[in-house]
């Protein structure tokens, strides 16, 4: 902040050249008291697991239990009204970088403690934005729902008064431009309405107008959807794919991305959306100084009275500014258009990636396996860091899109403009001729070997020849002989692999899913070990077989100790009753019967049969029926909870229609 703005609280906010009814400043910091208010009351709601001995000092009765704003990993409800929540704290986030906001505690802080001020500042509006977090996942969707309504309103009125104040206060960082406000405006609309919709859906269902769809299980329906495809035979003709499915993208239907994905996704359009605007600004910043400089060589070289000389140099700065100018805006489009392909690629490595590691296979992974806390950090920084990656992607990727335009245009274009097309044309055909050249000694030594020094097939089915030798003294003489031009073909080679390797470097510097160090070197990489220790941390956490096992057994040993009452079935959504709780004890009695029977077969003789079964044979036929009856009993109890589940129909049709 400026020396001649006015304090914080000030009725007025000018802070950045702008003139506003509302002052930011002093907004983000008194929201802590209802932000802390709203979590507060949400804690209170919740109940402890663990009790403590404060509950029997306070008689707390579990209360103050620690809320989740989002469950990254395993969750796949509520993923674009978290990424979008996200997306509404970035005008603050952005303001933080231009110490908008930390200037507001007014003490002088020596340089090596402003890491300490920014991290009291990244705290407090992580403190101010918690309630959006909050008021989404608990469990109490009526409070939560009115609370978040009530505070995400409050925010964007607050946000638009200072958006229609400030919208002519431009300045070069673009922080009070309008066309930079609205992405983060327009998600706590969202933010708005989904609140506002969710409290009118609970409302609904209080009242019994509406059925409840939500079920908190360890699973969700397309992990079973997942699971019993991997059960199912696949199909004897693979059906035919699109032309888009096959050459740009193949979706999965059984898949589903995280939160964190999702999350990375909006974070990634919106900060490259303000990045390209801030480079517009920045070029036409740029342009008017450069026009500037026209200007005044122009009066300098009017003064010399040098007129052929001032001709030249004005032309040839014209020309400079005029093609600078042309390229940077040119070379803007590309390199943002390559940073958005970017974020759509790595979310389809995420998911090729995944369904690798669901399979077992760990060949793309480094041979070095890191550490258990090293992989829980990277799921940690992963979301932050990718957004950082990419945005120095695009600016590296710009600079060097620019400087080959301009190579271009000074190269070739310039000379052919200037009529000299035989010398432009000359310096081509030199360059050119010299690749020609190089590539074809290369690939000549290779045909020679492949045809002259290496032994026929084995099988004439063989793709390749045996790494065997044949005219051993011609092809010594042959490696003597290139060994002297082979040194001066290296010294080219070795140019080419240093540019190859820098071009494919800074290419690849935005995708954090890939390495640009050789084999190895990985661990140097701590962005792809970033990227590594977060599909390890989603893999134990989400693994969809692993997470249909474990809730068949925490279902299975619930409903053992609570038969006697009506319980949630552990595959049907809509909150349907498990079976009765005498064919459940039948059941259970079944599998005890055959667990002893096969045990100790000599019970079979001693257990008391009915009037017809006295015969040994009849009680080998009463075990094999006691057995029959519980397996049967066991699969058609699973296929008709699995055929409970939504959208499962079509694979039991698709599975019928296979066998």
């Amino acid at each position: 902040m400026d020396d001649n703005l006015p304090a914080p609280g000030n009725a007025s906010n000018t802070t950045g050249g702008c003139n506003s009814f509302v002052d930011m400043t002093v907004f983000v910091h008194y929201s802590l008291i209802p932000s802390v208010v709203i979590i507060t009351i949400l804690s209170f709601l919740h109940r402890r697991v663990n009790r403590t001995k404060l509950d029997e000092k306070l008689e707390l009765n579990g209360r103050f239990c620690i809320i989740m704003p989002m469950d990254i990993m395993g969750q796949h409800r509520n993923r674009w009204s978290y990424a979008i929540a996200f997306g509404a704290t970035t005008n603050t986030v952005i303001a933080l970088f231009h110490n908008d906001y930390s200037d507001y505690f007014h003490f002088a802080a020596p340089s090596w403690a402003k890491v300490f001020v920014y991290l009291l500042c990244a705290l407090e509006v992580g403190v101010d934005f918690y309630p959006f977090f909050c008021c989404l996942t608990t469990e109490y969707r009526l409070v939560g729902s009115a609370l978040g309504f009530c505070y995400s309103l409050v925010w964007f009125v607050v946000q638009i008064i200072y958006m229609v104040d400030c919208q002519y206060g431009m300045d070069l960082r673009g922080s009070h431009n309008i066309r930079i406000q609205w992405p983060s405006l327009v998600c706590c609309f969202f933010l708005v309405l989904r609140f506002l919709f969710l409290f009118i859906k609970t409302i609904l269902i209080y009242l019994g107008l509406q059925d409840d769809e939500t079920c908190d299980t360890l699973v969700d329906a397309i992990q079973l959807h997942y699971v019993k495809r991997l059960l199912c035979k696949p199909p004897v003709i693979t059906p035919t794919k699109s032309w888009f499915r096959r050459k740009i993208y193949d979706w999965d239907p059984y898949f589903r991305f995280p939160v964190r994905i999702h999350v990375t996704l909006v974070l990634s359009f919106i900060c490259l959306y303000c990045t390209i605007l801030l480079d517009f600004s920045l070029a036409k910043f740029v342009r008017s100084i450069l026009l500037s400089m026209e200007d005044a060589i122009e009066n300098v070289m009017k003064e010399s009275n040098t007129t052929e000389e001032y001709n030249n140099t004005v032309n040839d700065f014209k020309m400079f500014v005029f093609i600078g100018s042309e390229a940077w805006f040119i070379s803007t489009f590309f390199a943002a258009a390559t940073a958005l392909s970017y974020v759509l690629h790595i979310m389809a490595c995420y998911r090729k990636h995944m369904k690798r590691l669901w399979r077992g296979e760990r060949w793309f992974l480094p041979p070095k396996q890191s550490m258990s806390r090293t992989n829980l950090a990277g799921g940690v920084r992963y979301p932050g860091w990718q957004v950082a990656y990419l945005l120095w992607g695009y600016i590296i990727l710009h600079v060097t899109y620019f400087l080959l335009a301009m190579i271009v245009a000074y190269a070739i274009v310039l000379p052919i403009m200037a009529s000299n097309n035989a010398l432009a044309f000359q310096s081509m055909g030199l360059l050119m001729l010299g690749v020609f050249f190089m590539i074809s000694v290369i690939v000549a030594q290779v045909l020679i070997c492949g045809i002259f020094f290496l032994q026929d097939k084995i099988n004439p089915s063989d793709t390749d020849k045996p790494l065997a030798l044949n005219n051993r003294r011609a092809y010594q003489n042959f490696s003597y002989f290139f060994f002297f031009y082979n040194v001066i073909l290296g010294l080219s080679t070795c140019l080419f692999r240093f540019v190859a390797s820098f071009l494919i470097g800074v290419w690849l510097i935005a995708r954090i899913d890939r390495t640009i160090l050789p084999r190895g070197y990985e661990v140097i990489d701590v962005g792809f070990a970033t990227w590594i220790g977060m599909l390890k941390s989603d893999l134990y956490h989400s693994h969809p077989v692993l997470l249909v096992f474990c809730h068949h057994l925490l279902i299975g040993r619930t409903c053992r100790k609570h038969y006697s009452g009506s319980l949630q079935h552990p595959y049907n959504t809509s909150h349907e009753s498990c079976r009765s709780s005498q064919a459940r004890l039948r059941a259970q009695r079944r599998w005890l019967l055959l667990y002893t029977l096969l045990k100790n077969p000599k019970l079979v003789e001693l257990r008391s049969i009915r009037s017809s079964s006295t015969q040994p044979d009849s009680c080998c036929s009463a075990l094999a029926r006691a057995a029959f009856s519980s397996i049967q009993w066991r699969s058609m109890e699973l296929c008709s909870n699995l055929s409970k589940v939504p959208y499962l129909a079509n694979i039991n049709e698709d599975a019928s229609s296979t066998d």
